[in-house]
């Protein structure tokens, strides 16, 4: 449970991009010797911190009456933003080959890969395959191995009537967020605003209990200023939350754009992109700029496009596609494997997965460079915020 403050701006999910933390920040008296060290320290505390906030706002919660709280996905676990591991080969997504490719292309018929075994496996009505979350199967405990107040059930919560939901968010936000956005989407809709594209870019809408601050790049943040959230953020940030979102920034969202779009702009990078589009050009793909746009124009053979039937689908609704005939997935899925094949030779004639990588590397080591005084800054603030929330906690 993030309480602290909410994006407005729309979230990129880096797979792989958290490592679980397994200890704390250390000794209190190994202060970093460097900044790649201080960076990652002071991301470990300060999942170490989130959590100690949420404890402190359950408790806050609980002192109001409500005991059962909602399921936030990773309860009593700590996830750390490790830079190192967003720029890895091995986070970048499985490396495409050309066998894979023969095979599968990138994977994306709805019906399942196929091969020994797994023929006719993977939902084929869109679907998810995915079993409800137990509370036997959710690992609950924190580092220190004690379950966050109100764990259990990840189900118990939403299982509560909706105007019990609704109090317990007014209680610790001031409002339901859920509600407002609710709201907001249907306008959406209404206007005729809601495509595939406006979805994956959905910014959401202004909370009337909130206090928005923009951040050096732009982008715009808000967080509570009415119940538990905004009582605890107080009592820990005393210079503000705007303080610590400008301090944050630095040490996450601003090294995720280097790499996702400023790299993007780099001759060097450019020029990767030219080589592997003009081979991709010469195997009768063209307008494909990027390897992104490959997997972008595979995903339209079988969803089609906002307000167009795509390359094999026509849609009913912009974001809710008719489904196909296994006649039309199938001539769907032989135009992504030769798709995917292409990509995958180019990408090796190329030698774009190694260039990439080493590009990622360069980045993250001129960052290291560039913002050596905010990431031992953000060692520093989080340290003392981490003691500050431990001292309320014992209190």
């Amino acid at each position: 449970m993030r309480s602290r403050a909410h994006r407005l701006m729309p979230v990129m999910v880096l797979a792989g991009a958290f490592a679980l933390a397994g200890c704390s920040g250390g000794d209190a008296d190994d202060k970093p010797t460097g900044a790649k060290e201080a960076w990652l320290e002071g991301n470990k505390l300060d999942a170490e911190l989130d959590q100690t906030v949420t404890r402190l706002v359950r408790q806050c919660m609980e002192g109001k009456g409500f005991t059962v709280h909602p399921y936030t996905g990773s309860d009593g676990e700590m996830w750390v933003f490790n830079p190192e591991e967003i720029i890895s080969p091995e986070q970048q997504g499985p490396k495409l080959t050309v066998e894979e490719a023969q095979k599968n292309g990138y994977g994306m018929d709805p019906r399942g890969i196929k091969g020994p075994g797994t023929e006719g496996e993977g939902p084929s009505d869109g679907s998810s395959s995915e079993p409800e979350v137990s509370g036997s199967d959710m690992p609950m405990p924190s580092e220190s191995g004690e379950a966050l107040p109100g764990g259990g059930d990840p189900n118990a919560f939403y299982n509560l009537p909706e105007a019990d939901q609704d109090r317990y968010w007014v209680a610790m936000e001031g409002v339901n967020r859920s509600k407002i956005q609710e709201e907001d989407w249907k306008q959406r809709e209404k206007d005729g605003a809601i495509s595939i594209e406006s979805k994956n870019d959905y910014q959401e809408p202004d909370y009337p209990t909130f206090e928005k601050i923009v951040l050096p790049d732009g982008s715009k943040r808000q967080y509570p200023t009415q119940g538990c959230a905004a009582e605890v953020n107080a009592k820990i940030f005393k210079d503000g939350m705007g303080d610590y979102l400008e301090t944050e920034y630095y040490a996450l969202d601003k090294f995720s754009k280097v790499i996702w779009e400023e790299l993007a702009e780099t001759a060097e990078m450019q020029a990767l992109d030219v080589q592997w589009a003009d081979c991709m050009a010469g195997r009768g793909f063209d307008g494909l700029a990027k390897p992104e746009d490959a997997y972008q124009k595979a995903s339209e053979l079988y969803w089609g496009k906002s307000g167009d039937s795509g390359d094999g689908l026509t849609t009913v609704h912009p974001i809710e596609p008719e489904q196909k005939s296994d006649d039309e997935l199938d001539k769907a899925r032989e135009k992504e494997i030769k798709l995917a094949v292409a990509h995958a030779e180019c990408s090796t004639e190329t030698g774009y997965d190694d260039a990439r990588s080493q590009l990622l590397k360069g980045a993250l080591d001129t960052y290291l460079v560039d913002q050596e005084t905010r990431l031992f800054h953000w060692y520093e603030y989080v340290k003392a915020s981490l003691s500050a929330a431990q001292d309320l906690l014992k209190g």
